[in-house]
């Protein structure tokens, strides 16, 4: 569905975009096995497990409703997609898995 597809894909990019540091880095890498975005951002004040949740955020921002992720999460699940957050240091990853 092109239109999930979109949303997916702008959820995705407009979080990393938000939550990065002032001259920090995005990487957006797709291929046949996966879509992944990656950013550099603080390390999380919640459990990354409960990121998914509606109206969970990371942070106090007026930017955000905390809605994003859970969008992304049910468009995975509708499209039999795995959706996987990881951090290594203050890199942030999403990851939707084909």
């Amino acid at each position: 569905n092109p239109i999930l597809a979109e949303i997916l894909v702008t959820n995705l990019i407009s979080n990393s975009i938000k939550h990065n540091l002032p001259n920090g880095t995005l990487n957006i890498e797709l291929n046949q096995f996966h879509f992944l975005v990656e950013n550099s951002g603080k390390p999380l004040s919640v459990k990354a497990e409960n990121m998914f949740e509606r109206f969970k955020k990371d942070s106090d921002s007026e930017q955000s409703i905390g809605l994003g992720l859970s969008i992304v999460r049910k468009i995975g699940l509708l499209l039999n997609h795995k959706v996987k957050y990881s951090n290594s240091g203050n890199i942030h990853s999403m990851e939707i898995i084909f």
